[in-house]
């Protein structure tokens, strides 16, 4: 079996699902494997913040990035932003856009 985060091979490690009780199926998924205590606990921080929202019915937080990961996203969406506008000017601006609306984007 694979690690659940990395892909590398499962080394004995697993997951309990405790909302689930003793003797349930689902209590034990047999998919969420790990390689290391590094990727199971990365795991269960991303777990636990998807339980809490789903709980408290809030959205599930995105990453606290860093500067530097913020100026690498903004570089990343321009050129991405800049590259769709190449391909289709009418995305531009869709107000002026002469394609109906019924038409699919064509990619080229």
């Amino acid at each position: 079996m694979k690690c659940w985060v990395c892909s590398r091979q499962a080394r004995g490690y697993g997951h309990t699902d405790n909302r689930h009780g003793i003797g349930n199926p689902r209590r034990y998924p047999i998919d969420w494997v790990f390689c290391s205590r590094r990727c199971q606990d990365a795991f269960h921080r991303m777990y636990g913040h998807w339980a809490d929202a789903q709980k408290f019915g809030k959205e599930v937080e995105m990453i606290d990035a860093s500067d530097i990961e913020r100026a690498a996203m903004r570089q990343c969406l321009k050129a991405f932003g800049e590259r769709i506008a190449a391909r289709d000017p009418d995305r531009r601006n869709p107000a002026e856009s002469t394609r109906p609306a019924s038409q699919p984007w064509s990619a080229h």
